[in-house]
């Protein structure tokens, strides 16, 4: 499950956490969004750098049950359709 706060103090970890998951397979990475109430730039890019990746290889990001704040977040930066496939909505 993502934490409450996934701003730039939690970026690095969550940026090493996704790429140790996704090493060089092209596993599906799933997240549980429902938790987050608040989401920054950074850990939104380590998102975005994730499903592109995770496509490459013929995966994806899977982001199940976003919260309303994780989905606020992604439609004021623009992001609103890449919410929409990683969660299947």
């Amino acid at each position: 499950m993502l934490p409450e706060a996934m701003d730039i103090v939690y970026a690095r970890e969550f940026l090493e956490s996704v790429w140790k998951t996704v090493g060089d397979s092209g596993a599906e990475i799933t997240l549980q969004g429902g938790g987050v109430r608040r989401i920054t730039s950074p850990c939104v890019q380590v998102m975005l750098s994730a499903a592109k990746t995770l496509a490459g290889r013929g995966g994806k990001l899977i982001v199940q049950q976003p919260s309303a704040a994780l989905c606020d977040a992604m439609r004021d930066l623009g992001l609103e359709a890449n919410l929409k496939e990683w969660s299947g909505a």
